[in-house]
């Protein structure tokens, strides 16, 4: 059983606070800023600009209409759609819905982070409880499944584009719980030390 925990618990250890430390990289230390900034076109620099969802519903409103009024003129020519990417007024259109998604898929990753989280740690107070006062395997397999959860979901955050708002909810949720079971993992440990749990069952 000592031998057992004893690996299990390095190993969350690991993970923990490897993913600890590249959250911090991510937030602190990693630099958002590149030699060709200054390139950017005015619809990039609206994207980036914009703080919240609603200002991009605005701006995607925009290049809709732009789209539209451009069909809607016969004299204009009609742009094939593996061309569309590169040319405007399709060109804006597409890089703002695509910043949408992705802002989208941001927030709903820190529903998710929240709920998971909380159910991993949930588990674990469960699986403690089990392990004291009811069956040791029970317990520890409780134990197991609520910290792989937790760990799962603070797993880094890996990008290559702008740091939006969502982003940084995101981010500052995962350096916040990575720390807060990195900090759970200590003190569970301490705890079966001190109440010498491990030489009572096995």
């Amino acid at each position: 059983m000592k031998t057992t925990l004893t690996v299990l618990f390095l190993i969350a250890m690991l993970i923990s606070t490897t993913q600890t430390f590249r959250h911090v990289y991510v937030k602190w230390i990693e630099s958002t800023d590149s030699a060709l900034d200054e390139f950017k076109n005015e619809v990039e620099s609206d994207i980036a600009e914009a703080k919240s969802l609603e200002e991009l519903v605005v701006l995607y409103r925009k290049a809709q209409n732009d789209v539209e009024s451009y069909e809607s003129d016969s004299s204009n020519p009609e742009i094939e759609r593996r061309f569309r990417r590169d040319t405007e007024p399709y060109e804006a259109e597409i890089k703002i819905k695509k910043e949408i998604e992705a802002r989208e898929y941001d927030e709903n990753q820190l529903y998710k982070l929240w709920f998971y989280w909380s159910c991993g740690l949930l588990s674990v107070f469960i699986g403690v409880f089990t392990f004291q006062r009811i069956n040791v395997w029970l317990g520890l397999s409780g134990i197991i499944v609520g910290f792989s959860e937790m760990l799962c979901w603070t797993s880094p955050l890996f990008h290559n584009r702008l740091l939006s708002q969502q982003f940084e909810y995101l981010l500052n949720y995962k350096l916040l719980f990575s720390l807060t079971t990195w900090i759970l993992l200590i003190i569970l440990w301490l705890l079966i030390e001190k109440k010498s749990l491990l030489t009572q069952n096995g």
